[in-house]
């Protein structure tokens, strides 16, 4: 499929985290940016996406309902291209997952789709998680994860999050392998996302981390690996303006390679030594420990508490051109956009 460098592009989950950075990115690359929010007229949610630079001549905000058979027909008519970032992340409550969780990722994708066939239109970039990547368990600790791993350990049960990204991707690919269409699709694979919030509302995501080490609290501290949101958002422009895009997924995540989150705030107070930046564990060792040998903390918790996940991101580079920012330099920035907002 030819590569979209021009043109109308959706976005689903536009006022979220991720979905801001993508519209905010689209823009600055000369997209003309549709902005797909659950309500458009609520005013509070929209603000931040209406004043990114060029928004006033080149972006646009609609309604569109993930969950609804033809939510986005609207919203889609007449674009080039879909950015689909609309999720819900959740990786510790698997309380009621098939509809909070499974259905929105599955369902929803499944609607994305159609809704992009009936538009016409020329590429879908996707975005997804490592946690379709990675296999809790299952895999020895040295393994160095890449596109072509899949998550197959995790059910529904286990790691609803985890599966519901499998399937999610499942959804995706094998509909356009059932059924021609006139779109090819790429899908993104990002880790932590981390990033300066554009709004209050943002600290609220996956960049809580960098806020509760600024107010010192404690947080889940677990092994993982972290990446800036402006990579994600640059990843996405190059999957829609590379031709050779179409039909891949790509790992999106740091150099720096997993560590625990406790990390977070040693890396930020050397950024701002003028405050007394902290954070401790949520939960200790022994409480872990004690908790999975009598079934209170499930095997995905512990895995996520005693193993670590390499992912590679040499395709990102290569395939993609995105050279990822140092992480200090994220954890800095995010601090700072917080700090400047009162936040």
């Amino acid at each position: 499929m030819p590569a979209v460098a021009s043109g109308t592009v959706a976005v689903t989950g536009a006022n979220g985290f991720i979905g801001s950075y993508m519209c905010a990115t689209l823009l600055e690359k000369g997209y003309t940016v549709r902005a797909v929010v659950r309500n458009s007229s609520d005013q509070a949610k929209i603000a931040h996406l209406l004043a990114l630079p060029g928004a006033a001549e080149r972006l646009t905000c609609v309604s569109g309902q993930l969950l609804e058979a033809g939510g986005y027909d609207d919203a889609f008519a007449g674009c080039a291209a879909v950015v689909h970032t609309a999720a819900v992340v959740e990786i510790l409550d698997n309380s009621d997952a098939e509809n909070k969780i499974v259905r929105p990722a599955v369902e929803g994708t499944k609607n994305v789709l159609a809704s992009c066939r009936k538009a016409g239109i020329q590429r879908l970039v996707m975005t997804s998680s490592v946690a379709a990547v990675q296999a809790p368990l299952g895999k020895p600790d040295d393994h160095l994860y890449t596109e072509a791993d899949w998550n197959e350990w995790s059910t529904i049960t286990s790691d609803a999050y985890g599966y519901a990204k499998v399937q999610q991707e499942k959804a995706l690919w094998s509909s356009l392998e059932a059924e021609p269409a006139s779109f090819d699709a790429a899908v993104l694979c990002p880790s932590v996302v981390l990033g300066p919030p554009l709004t209050k509302q943002h600290t609220k995501s996956s960049t809580v981390f960098v806020r509760e080490v600024l107010f010192g609290n404690s947080l889940n501290n677990f092994n993982t690996s972290f990446v800036d949101v402006r990579d994600v958002a640059a990843a996405a422009a190059a999957a829609l303006a590379r031709p050779e895009a179409g039909g891949t997924r790509t790992i999106v995540t740091g150099d720096e390679g997993p560590m625990n989150t406790l990390e977070i705030g040693p890396i930020c107070q050397k950024s701002f030594p003028q405050y007394r930046v902290g954070g401790t564990a949520r939960y200790g060792g022994w409480t872990m420990w004690a908790g999975s040998l009598v079934g209170l903390v499930p095997q995905f918790a512990h895995a996520q508490f005693t193993r670590t996940y390499t992912f590679s991101n040499a395709r990102l580079k290569s395939a993609l051109g995105v050279s990822p920012r140092p992480l200090a330099t994220t954890v800095r920035d995010s601090a700072q956009a917080m700090i400047d907002g009162g936040w």
